[in-house]
């Protein structure tokens, strides 16, 4: 059925079968996540129909999940395998999850643990808060829990997780991280700014519509801007200093809330998961991943994560 409906199509693309279709149907098959397997496959035939190149989409994509019956088809995720394989986030989970199944973390003693990780994982660069946000993110998602007076990985949800496509690891991990867990915990000094900024990140992704791949940003310019936009919430939600009669709106601007964007936001969410690329101490590049997932994110097309993994 499968080689018939690829014969179909490629002869109304106006390509020859011959030997084609096998060929297909194994890059189908082969290929480690179905966007990546579409992304092939519209390599090969070379359509310019835009009404044939979405026929070709939602066939390949039917194909790739009929060939592995265990991943939801709601794992349909815009982003291949090579575009989040390197992504920092991934790394720090899969050596946390390793550490954590080889030896779990004692909660009597838990910020001498998170010391030992830090200085331990060499992911983590000893950055204790690091570990501590990964922690609670694999807590959220259930991949470990609190038994017996340690915090241990559930090995069968566990490995759910590590059998899905690295896309699908990437934004369970993503979706998790932005919005369910609470930033604040991790670095309380910002405040309600840290809050309400998080509670209105797609109005950040809102803002980034017109990044691309390969267009390069300077940090201060995409801070001042993110702070500009959000200063009418910060006012109303009482995240802007205020020292008497004297409104330390300018001040603070400069220092404290883009010093708040960068890390938040830059470092911490655009960087570490792998959707820019530093060019040097004051600028970055869009990429393919960040691309796509602020594209989906501002068209609401992401699954919710939490049904992802039930």
């Amino acid at each position: 059925m499968q080689h018939q409906r690829v014969e179909a199509l490629l002869e109304l693309s106006g390509v020859s079968p011959t030997n084609d279709v096998v060929e297909i149907v194994s890059a189908v098959q082969d290929a480690p996540d179905p966007e990546t397997a579409v992304c092939n496959v519209m390599g090969v035939i070379n359509v310019q129909s835009p009404l044939l190149q979405d026929k070709w989409r939602k066939h390949v994509a039917q194909m790739w999940f009929a060939s592995h019956p265990n991943i939801p088809t709601s794992f349909a995720l815009p982003f291949k395998t090579g575009d989040v394989a390197y992504a920092h986030v991934l790394l720090e989970a899969q050596s946390l999850l390793r550490e954590i199944a080889h030896t779990p973390v004692d909660a009597d003693n838990v910020l001498e643990e998170e010391v030992r990780l830090a200085q331990g994982l060499s992911v983590f660069r000893g950055d204790t808060i690091a570990v501590r946000r990964m922690m609670a993110l694999l807590e959220e998602l259930r991949l470990i829990r609190f038994y017996q007076n340690q915090f241990q990985v559930v090995r069968s949800r566990t490995q759910r997780f590590q059998e899905l496509p690295l896309p699908g690891q990437f934004y369970l991990l993503w979706h998790a991280d932005m919005y369910h867990l609470e930033w604040r915990q991790f670095d309380p000094d910002y405040g309600v700014s840290l809050s309400v900024f998080q509670q209105y990140l797609p109005m950040v992704w809102e803002m980034l519509v017109h990044r691309h791949e390969g267009t390069v940003q300077r940090i201060d310019e995409l801070t001042w801007q993110v702070v500009r936009a959000f200063r009418p919430l910060w006012q109303q939600q009482g995240g802007i200093i205020r020292s008497g009669m004297q409104s330390m709106v300018g001040l603070y601007e400069q220092s404290l809330l883009q010093s708040m964007v960068e890390t938040h936001l830059v470092q911490k969410s655009l960087a570490r998961y792998g959707l820019i690329s530093y060019e040097d101490d004051v600028s970055f590049t869009w990429t393919a991943a960040g691309e796509a997932l602020l594209d989906a994110e501002r068209m609401g097309t992401l699954p919710c994560a939490a049904d992802l993994l039930p």
